[in-house]
């Protein structure tokens, strides 16, 4: 219950300060500092990319930097990079491959955003209750998310998986009895449970369906 108390309030907390982000840049208090000063101190954050986050274009980098609540030390990090522009051969162009957000002043990146060349958001990982583990990580393509890994245990490690078609839930996984392999299935038509499946003794196959009658 504290545990769920506290994943509530980080929601709330992102509602919140995301409109003073946008107040912020408006107020003209984004300030360029060199990548060691500006960068958070954690590495770029996933679950299954063992830590080493998305890999950004090629090119020099600059980072920004936004204070939120005047405190004098850096909330937010948007890192850009200079590179070569596919659209116009033989100039340059900037864009953001990286955003970081502290989202309870604490000093520590709660929320981790990648874009590719496109400007599109490919990956977002958060820690939602603050305890520095990722708790949620979320992945795009075409800005369209396709996957969400969850650490339901506060472990460290991933045990709900969804994966998603334009947008939509089609398939759930979860690891609850095996440490780190997947034991249940739950496939959706139309966003709809459908079907579940589940594996008892931990050999990643499904023992038993269970087929999900529609009561009307």
């Amino acid at each position: 219950m504290k545990k769920l108390m506290t994943l509530l309030i980080a929601v709330c907390a992102i509602v919140l300060i995301l409109p003073a982000l946008q107040c912020a840049k408006k107020a003209g208090v984004v300030t360029e500092q060199a990548r060691a000063l500006a960068a958070p101190a954690e590495p770029a954050a996933s679950f299954t990319d063992g830590g080493v986050g998305t890999p950004a274009p090629q090119g020099s980098e600059e980072v920004k930097t936004i204070d939120l609540n005047g405190d004098g030390k850096s909330d937010v990090w948007m890192h850009y990079r200079t590179i070569a522009d596919p659209s116009k051969p033989g100039s340059k162009g900037k864009i953001m491959t990286e955003k970081d957000m502290d989202m309870n002043f604490d000093g520590r990146v709660d929320i981790w955003r990648y874009f590719n060349e496109k400007g599109e958001l490919v990956k977002e990982c958060m820690d939602l209750d603050f305890d520095g583990k990722l708790d949620e990580c979320n992945y795009y393509e075409d800005g369209v998310i396709v996957r969400k890994e969850v650490d339901l245990s506060f472990d460290g490690t991933p045990d709900l998986f969804k994966y998603y078609e334009k947008g939509k839930l089609i398939r759930k996984e979860k690891a609850s009895k095996f440490k780190g392999k997947v034991d249940s299935w739950e496939y959706f038509d139309k966003e709809k449970l459908d079907r579940v499946g589940t594996d008892y003794n931990g050999d990643g196959t499904v023992d038993k369906w269970q087929k999900i009658e529609d009561k009307k």
